[in-house]
């Protein structure tokens, strides 16, 4: 499964379930870390602060708010990456798949 900082909200109760069952292996960043229920206040300068309002936690009790489902595999996508549209995230997933199948 890949993951990256994006990865949020039912996406991350998603990655909860398959850590718990142990179903998947993730490659790439720590997720977003949000439930997704945000408090929204607008701040008089322009600007605004965005607060989770619902506790959620690992079935085994740990927190992810603010340090989001981490991965199994580590990898970030390099700026070169990114600028010649290499997709080296899901290179990286089908490299941990295909280990994974001849294991």
């Amino acid at each position: 499964m890949l993951t990256a900082a994006n990865t949020a909200s039912a996406a991350e109760d998603f990655l909860i379930a398959l850590d718990h069952a142990k179903r998947a292996t993730f490659v790439g960043t720590a997720s977003c870390g949000t439930t997704g229920q945000p408090l929204v206040i607008e701040l008089e300068s322009g600007g605004m602060v965005r607060i989770c309002t619902r506790q959620c936690l690992h079935i085994d009790g740990r927190e992810f708010i603010n340090k989001g489902v981490l991965p199994h595999v580590e990898f970030e996508p390099s700026l070169g990456d990114w600028k010649q549209n290499m997709d080296t995230h899901l290179a990286k997933g089908l490299e941990v798949l295909r280990q994974k199948i001849t294991e």
